[in-house]
């Protein structure tokens, strides 16, 4: 994390949290704040997380070592006594909450549009598509890899700078709460919700709740703020009914302020389609694969819309776009085609792949190798079976499984039609692809895809490297 160009002191610190100052003094400054033992430096503050498998506040004594000017505990856990000199101790109710504070602070001292990306599928896409269309205006600062939870998200604006004048901000959630103190933390004047369908189901038990959850995003919003809508989605629809802000709505079906019209897919299976707003109109030359891109284009063009960004900016952001590794990403090797799916998974996202994979236009076969989506509580078995229906619905040719649950995509597709010799259930990544191996030929293609605790991008890594 770079320098803050603002010294906290602890008595800043200490109104920020509410917290106690339990030793040191209330003019220690500090050039930084960290959550990461590891890359601790002198003069920061650290703040003791604890998470499943680790806790911050074994590694205090560590952080006094390496020279650090203090740390933020939970209440409780360390004794007065037993620290040198001016080294400062603020104990807080909640390490975590006391880091979104922080954020927060740091978030209002910075006055610039804050944009934020919530939704069942494709919030990743979108946040890059935004990114890559306001970066040729502006300097941002963008959520990067996961950073999108409750520490992620407030170490991303803690890395707010005077050179950022606008911040694009993924917000992710599993449980209840979670999107309305993201938004309490970041403030966002432009909000978007992708979509609502199921996903992260073992915490949030129903799609309803999901939309819940999500719609915290738009509740946020003060009546001169943004929600980018998408109309062809019924919930997101709804939940922007309820909101008093500006809205600019989006959809492929329907009038709307952005719309995608003449939607076609090249023969490299790459998406085009014409951007109608208003009374003007460009051809839109996505980078991508899947239909279902156009969505996450159409939203990010409805952000840098409400943001006062021109149609042609809008074209050459979109056009200039680059994926991110696992996601729809394309892999030509030996003859065949992999799409390289495996970031993570849920229905919609797993159906729209699946529907990718046949629209390719690939000589050879089509072999979908999937893993368990996981998260999804009382909604597992039937979410894999609709899955293995789909297989064999679509005429995919070969079927890969890997996972206890997946097992009921493979006992579907079968009771679908499809031809048992051609359905591979597998509980080993090595078995998967020494079998993908020894059917594999020129022209296949093969999609593979789960959720991300499956680490399916070890199959891709396999074939990828150790090419016969």
């Amino acid at each position: 994390m770079s320098e803050l160009n603002y010294k906290f002191s602890s008595a800043d610190v200490l109104k920020i949290t509410g917290g106690r100052l339990l030793h040191g003094s209330l003019f220690a400054s500090f050039k930084n704040i960290s959550t990461d033992s590891r890359t601790i430096k002198p003069e920061d503050l650290f703040i003791a997380l604890k998470g499943e498998h680790f806790d911050g506040h074994s590694f205090i004594p560590q952080i006094y070592k390496k020279g650090a000017n203090g740390a933020i505990v939970k209440r409780g856990f360390l004794e007065e006594e037993g620290w040198n000199g001016e080294w400062t101790i603020i104990e807080v109710d909640d390490t975590l909450r006391a880091l979104g504070d922080i954020a927060h602070f740091w978030r209002m001292k910075h006055p610039i549009p804050v944009v934020g990306i919530t939704g069942s599928n494709g919030k990743t896409t979108t946040k890059e598509m935004i990114g890559s269309i306001l970066e040729i205006t502006f300097n941002i600062l963008k959520t990067e890899g996961n950073f999108n939870n409750l520490i992620g998200l407030p170490l991303t604006l803690l890395r707010l700078s005077k050179k950022d004048e606008i911040a694009v901000l993924e917000m992710g959630t599993n449980a209840r709460g979670e999107i309305k103190r993201l938004s309490e933390i970041s403030v966002p004047d432009v909000a978007v919700i992708t979509n609502i369908g199921q996903a992260h189901l073992q915490g949030l038990l129903s799609v309803e709740e999901v939309r819940e959850e999500k719609g915290d995003l738009f509740k946020i919003l003060r009546e001169d703020g943004f929600a980018v809508i998408n109309q062809d989605d019924p919930m997101v629809l709804k939940l922007a009914a309820e909101c008093r802000c500006r809205k600019i709505g989006f959809s492929m079906s329907e009038e709307a302020e952005l719309m995608a019209k003449d939607v076609s897919i090249s023969d490299s299976g790459k998406v085009r389609f014409r951007l109608a707003a208003g009374d003007k109109d460009a051809i839109i030359d996505l980078p991508v694969y899947g239909i279902f891109n156009v969505y996450n284009a159409l939203a990010a063009a409805g952000v840098a819309k409400s943001l006062g960004v021109g149609l042609e900016i809008i074209k050459e952001g979109l056009e200039r776009f680059k994926p991110l590794p696992g996601r729809m990403e394309i892999i030509e090797l030996d003859g065949y085609t992999i799409i390289n799916d495996t970031y993570n998974a849920n229905p919609n996202s797993m159906g729209q792949a699946l529907k990718t994979l046949t629209g390719l236009k690939r000589a050879g076969r089509t072999i979908a190798v999937l893993g368990d989506m996981l998260e999804l509580g009382e909604f597992t078995e039937s979410a894999h079976i609709k899955i293995g229906s789909m297989v064999s619905g679509l005429g995919i040719d070969y079927l890969f499984t890997l996972g206890k649950d997946s097992v009921n995509i493979a006992l579907a597709a079968s009771e679908g039609g499809m031809n048992v010799d051609n359905i591979y259930i597998e509980k080993e990544y090595q078995d998967v692809t020494a079998k993908l191996r020894a059917i594999i030929t020129k022209g296949d293609c093969i999609l593979v895809k789960g959720s991300r605790g499956m680490k399916m991008e070890l199959i891709v890594k396999e074939l990828v490297t150790r090419k016969e």
